[in-house]
Order: structure tokens, then C-alpha cells, then sequence
């Protein structure tokens, strides 16, 4: 006679490979299950004892397990890769310029992804403490630099992580974090759609409005003006950047930074009061604005010879950077050359305005006489 088939405890189906837990309060009482699924479901009610631990619905890498080690699997991949994919695909969300503690934030989130995975006893309690501290960091880090990449995440990831750490969630809490979860990295993906569709937009504006060379020369004041690649130099009709008297006007539409040359009849690269001008300038409008990094100038080697430099920083009512470069130019006079934008793109402003300053001035060379001229 072929043996009677036990049935599962949970489901009610025929058990071929049946699995022994057991009974609440009675460890030497066990019951039969089908699968790792029904005994997933079964303790998710109760509170049973495996091989001497508590086994809770949210040790295992099912169900809102699952769910939890999911989230900050994504969460953590995208840290750790946010960075990199950033300097090639605008993605407003993330910031700018991650620092170690948002590659360290990325890394703590996979170690918690692996401790639920491997049923770790703690792993409610290490997430709880990672979505806290990331609340905590999102605040700080907002009312600092009032960057919207924080908050999207005090909004969705941590509040998600939450709902699946605290107490034994069930399918319906797993189902609400998922979805409120869902929001962050479909928010990321729309943004760096639609931010890459309005770039390209502004690019197009700006080359319709740009000389199509990399470099312009102004026979009239003997000069010659290069820009690095992703620039554009405006034409004199231009009115995107109004900077009226300017000798040479350039934007890098992808980073929002700009630049400008003023010729300054009174001007010695070498004089401390032609740096208390710029600040007065930039602080017409009270802003508080002041020096970045070392308050003295430091020398800058130029095709028109050695000049001074200085970098200027502003926190309100928009965080911005200003590189500002005083270059020789005939007797008593000088170039003024201010390159910057918003403080977020510090790396493009300490290498491309850096990189105008050092090379995109230079004289044009002496014309070459005529041979029709007469001795």
C-alpha cells in the first residue's frame, strides 16, 4: 500500500519534502510543513524557536524580509554607483559631488541588505539605526547646504525602512513601504530624464547664440579668447548672460557656470584693493561673500604673463563660487577674468575656470605687413 500523504499544517497540500518546526511555547511539539514559504507564513504570527534563536517573519529573505533587504540593496547600489554615473548623466537627485559619507551610507546599506538576508538576529535593529541616523543626516545636510537630494530620501527610503523594521510587518506594511520606496528611484530616473531633456534644450539655445569655434579673436584689443570643450563664447548680440563693457562672455550650459572679461583701465594684478572691489561688487545686494581656502592671492602663469588669482564663495541666497583672475596686460591696465556658478559644481569650477584662467587668454599675433605697402 502506497503510504498516506501528510498534509501541511498551512496550506493544506500534500507534503513530499516535509520540514519539522516547532509548536509555539512546546519545542519538543513540531508540526509539518510543505515548503519554506507555509513555514515563513506559520511563524510569521508566532514567535518560534530554530536551532536556539527566535525566528521572525522579518530574519527571513521572504515576504517583508525580502522587501526590507531589497530596499537597501538599491539603496546601496545606487550609492555606490550614483557617484560615477553622476559625472556622466545629470541626475538632479543625487548629489553633485557625493563626499565619503555618501559611499559610506551605500556601504552600511548593503551590509544591512546581507545581515536580513543570513537571518541575522539584529538585522531589524541595525536597519532601524541606519534609516534613523540617514533622517538625522538628511536634516543636517539640508539646512546646510539646502540641497533637494537629501530630502527625497528623508521622504522615501528612511520612512520605508522603518515600516519594515519596527515590530513583525505584515504583507499589507511590506506592500505600503514597497511602494513608498518605489517613489525614490522612480523620481530619480524622471528627473535625469527630463533634466537631460531640458539641457539639451539649453544647449541648442545657447550654440544658436555662440561663435562656432572654441576660440574668438578681437583684432581691436589684440586678444584672443579659447574656452575648454562643453563652453560656448556668446556673441557680442547675445543676451543670455548680460554682463554689459565685457570683453568676452562664455557659459558651460551642462553646469550652469559662466564667464567674463572686463578690461580694467586702473588695475595692478599685484594691488590687495583690487580684491576688496570684487567683494564689494559681489556683495552689493548683502549677500555675505568672502575668500575660499587661502585668503591671499596665489600667482597663475598665463600666456600674458604672471597675474593673481583668488577663489570667492557665497552662502545666500544661493550657495556660489567665483574663480577671479587678475592678469598684466599693457601698463596700468588689466584683464579681470571671473569664472563660477552654483556652489554644487565646485569640481568644474576648480578645473575649468582654473583651465581659463591659466590658457584662455593670449595675445594675437602681429599682423603681417602688407606687400603692397610702400618703404
Amino acid at each position: 500500500m502506497r503510504p498516506v500523504a501528510t498534509k501541511c499544517h498551512v496550506c493544506g497540500k500534500p507534503v513530499h519534502k516535509p520540514l519539522q518546526i516547532p509548536v509555539c511555547g512546546e519545542p519538543s511539539v513540531k508540526i509539518t510543513v510543505c515548503s519554506a514559504r507555509c513555514r515563513d507564513e506559520y511563524v510569521a504570527g508566532y514567535v518560534e524557536t530554530r536551532e536556539g534563536r527566535a525566528v521572525r517573519m522579518l530574519s527571513r529573505p521572504r515576504g517583508p524580509g525580502l522587501v526590507l533587504a531589497a530596499l537597501w540593496g538599491a539603496y546601496g547600489l545606487v550609492h555606490l554607483a550614483g557617484g560615477p554615473l553622476a559625472r556622466i548623466v545629470s541626475i538632479p537627485l543625487l548629489p553633485a559631488h557625493p563626499g565619503p559619507e555618501f559611499y559610506s551610507g551605500g556601504f552600511a546599506a548593503l551590509l544591512v541588505a546581507y545581515a536580513v538576508v543570513r537571518e541575522a538576529r539584529l538585522a531589524r535593529y541595525f536597519s532601524a539605526g541606519l534609516a534613523v541616523l540617514g533622517l538625522v543626516f538628511a536634516a543636517l545636510t539640508f539646512a546646510r547646504a539646502r540641497q533637494i537630494a537629501p530630502v527625497a530620501e528623508a521622504a522615501t527610503v528612511f520612512p520605508a525602512a522603518l515600516l519594515l523594521s519596527l515590530g513583525d510587518p505584515g504583507p499589507r506594511r511590506a506592500l505600503g513601504a514597497l511602494a513608498l520606496f518605489a517613489v525614490w528611484p522612480a523620481a530619480l530616473v524622471v528627473t535625469a530624464i527630463t533634466g537631460w531633456s531640458g539641457r539639451a534644450e539649453h544647449v541648442a539655445e545657447v550654440a544658436a547664440e555662440s561663435y562656432p569655434e572654441p576660440s574668438y579673436d578681437d583684432p581691436r584689443n589684440g586678444l584672443r579668447f579659447s574656452v575648454p570643450d562643453g563652453w560656448y563664447i556668446l556673441r557680442e548680440t547675445s543676451t543670455l548672460l548680460p554682463h554689459e563693457g565685457a570683453l568676452f562672455r562664455a557659459v558651460r550650459p551642462d553646469a550652469r557656470l559662466s564667464a567674463t572679461v572686463h578690461d580694467r583701465p586702473e588695475c595692478d594684478p599685484t594691488d590687495p584693493a583690487q580684491i576688496d572691489r570684487v567683494l564689494r561688487g559681489l556683495s552689493a545686494d548683502g549677500a555675505h561673500v568672502g575668500l575660499v581656502g587661502d585668503p591671499r592671492p596665489f600667482p597663475v602663469a598665463s600666456a600674458l604673463g604672471e597675474g593673481q588669482s583668488f577663489f570667492v564663495g557665497r552662502e545666500q541666497p544661493r550657495p556660489a563660487l567665483w574663480y577671479v583672475v587678475f592678469l598684466p596686460w599693457t601698463r596700468g591696465r588689466c584683464l579681470e577674468l571671473r569664472c563660477g556658478g552654483p556652489a554644487d559644481q565646485e569640481r568644474r569650477i576648480r578645473t575649468d575656470c582654473v583651465q581659463l584662467g591659466a590658457r584662455g587668454l593670449a595675445s594675437l599675433p602681429p599682423a603681417a605687413p602688407s606687400r603692397d605697402a610702400t618703404p
